[in-house]
């Protein structure tokens, strides 16, 4: 019985065992022979799980692009991008399906992520490495609905953010 019905207990059933898969791949594709600093490189991370029933986020794959060096003599800088999508597994979507049939409430059933981010990080002093860094989010977390604007979901959303390294 969906956890969503009013006859159901509340209490989710519980499962023992849990795992998931993940890959990284990160490889170097052009290095300048003039300067060993200065080099472009792609990652990729792809993760997934079989457990449908007991994971929020089923599958997840992340890529991008990083130059290093990106201004003459700035060896410690990278400049990166990059694009990311998170699948939320099946399960969730169908709890959504379930609140909004059981309580007619408005629940969109959740479904994925995608995201492009942009950053640079930036060698300030030899102690201290700034990072700024800006998304713009497809359908945030899957599609959830917006608290602020009921009936209706939270809209696509630019995220900024700086990161701040300090090495003792």
């Amino acid at each position: 019985m969906s956890l969503a019905s009013p006859a159901s207990s509340g209490t989710a059933l519980q499962h023992r065992g849990d795992w998931a898969w993940y890959g990284v791949a990160d490889q170097m594709l052009w290095r300048d022979p003039r300067d060993a600093a200065h080099a472009v490189s792609v990652f990729a991370r792809l993760m997934g799980t079989p457990w449908k029933n007991r994971n929020l986020i089923d599958f997840a794959l992340n890529a991008g692009l990083t130059l290093r060096e990106p201004f003459a003599g700035r060896v410690a800088d990278t400049f990166g991008i990059g694009l990311g999508y998170t699948h939320v597994s099946a399960r969730v979507a169908a709890l959504d399906r379930d609140l909004a049939r059981l309580t007619g409430a408005y629940v969109p059933a959740q479904d994925g992520e995608t995201f492009i981010e942009l950053t640079y990080a930036y060698q300030a002093a030899r102690w201290l490495q700034l990072q700024p860094d800006v998304q713009y989010v497809s359908n945030p977390g899957g599609g959830l609905a917006d608290p602020a604007a009921p009936g209706t979901r939270i809209g696509n959303e630019w995220v900024a953010g700086l990161r701040a390294n300090v090495y003792f």
